[in-house]
């Protein structure tokens, strides 16, 4: 929550172009690895549920998944750097994953995700609200996945 409220104060304290949003999160996937870096192609949240007529993930009125904004991924693409990057979907909940149960009812729901993180979608939804284009970075700080499911 304290995410999106800093996001909108952001937005309505200094009208940026774009919001690109940095942190950490835990990976997602067995071929990303510690210190990787995934870039947002899309972000969802992995806790929602708003009932039928939703996907898991969607909260009414608002995408099923907010998009990574093209343009900014494409310049990503041209930054040479000694960490390796990947893009794809990135999920974010209210809770750190630190359960196997929790980590194999995430996987199921999503299984194409590469990162799990705490505020990425919220970030999104607001940037959504206001027509920001956002990107959401997150180096891989530790791997849920290593909870061997």
């Amino acid at each position: 929550m304290c995410s999106a409220v800093a996001t909108m104060e952001m937005i309505k304290n200094f009208a940026p172009e774009y919001i690109i949003s940095t942190g950490v999160a835990g990976g997602f996937a067995k071929k990303i690895k510690i210190a990787d870096i995934v870039a947002a192609k899309q972000i969802s949240y992995h806790d929602v549920w708003c009932g039928n007529g939703n996907e898991l993930g969607q909260i009414q009125g608002f995408p099923a998944k907010f998009d990574g904004d093209k343009t900014l991924l494409k310049k990503l693409s041209n930054i040479k750097l000694g960490n390796k990057i990947h893009c794809g979907l990135i999920v974010s909940g209210d809770r750190f994953i630190d359960c196997k149960d929790e980590l194999k009812k995430i996987k199921k729901c999503f299984p194409t995700a590469l990162a799990v993180d705490m505020e990425s979608a919220s970030i999104a939804q607001v940037c959504h609200l206001y027509n920001i284009p956002f990107m959401a970075l997150r180096i891989i700080s530790d791997a849920p996945d290593s909870l061997s499911i």
